[in-house]
């Protein structure tokens, strides 16, 4: 059953705001696009990846793997910012889908679970999501297993459970699932209420995570 046409478009709208997230437009503005696009882009492998970047590691707090798609992510705004001198750049596209290709043949896992879960999806997003008027089904279907690591979704809890919804809502938008980005609304939902229990927003107004310790 396809998708009727007012709910892809109500999708697109959501997609343009994740894309025209001001910090993110900010950090491309001219004076900030250098060099450094074209030295990631010559220091990359053929096969996308990163010579430097430390692929396999067993650190919990710091992924260096993560390094990879932090400079997708630099390179993606310097392709698709509107501020960015390089917009439409077609040498950075090639790169970009050359290190998302490269991502999802090495399948890197971290020792924390958060990267794996939150961290490495979200920033998958933000890079698909600007890609996604230019890139066709098939990669877009080889993102979803990253998305997935974190079912089911409900099993979270206060920030986690945020990220976990953000995770959602970016997996639901990208292949034009309304179902999937109205269970991301929902959790966040669930969440922005006054209740009593162990973690969330108590009657004080606070909030609570990792029980009832205060994160406000």
């Amino acid at each position: 059953m396809s998708t009727p046409d007012w709910r892809l478009a109500s999708l697109e709208t959501i997609r343009l705001r994740f894309c025209a997230d001001p910090i993110q437009a900010a950090s491309c503005s001219p004076n900030r696009v250098s060099d450094a696009v074209d030295q990631v882009i010559a220091s990359m492998a053929v096969d996308g990846t990163w010579e430097d970047i430390v692929y396999r590691c067993d650190e919990l707090r710091a992924w260096r793997a993560m390094t990879h798609l932090t400079r997708l992510e630099m390179l993606t705004d310097a392709w698709h910012c509107d501020s960015s001198p390089r917009k439409g750049d077609a040498r950075i596209l090639a790169a970009i889908l050359r290190g998302v290709d490269g991502w999802f043949e090495k399948d890197p896992q971290s020792a924390n679970w958060w990267w794996n879960q939150f961290g490495g999806p979200m920033s998958l997003g933000e890079i698909l999501l600007r890609l996604k008027p230019v890139i066709d089904r098939e990669l877009l279907e080889r993102a979803v297993p990253h998305f997935r690591r974190l079912e089911p979704a409900f099993r979270f809890t206060g920030q986690n459970l945020m990220w976990a919804a953000s995770v959602l809502i970016r997996h639901g938008v990208l292949l034009n699932e309304p179902g999937i980005v109205s269970q991301g609304c929902q959790l966040f939902g669930n969440e922005v209420r006054i209740f009593a229990g162990e973690e969330g927003i108590p009657p004080d107004m606070s909030f609570h995570q990792h029980g009832k310790v205060p994160y406000s």
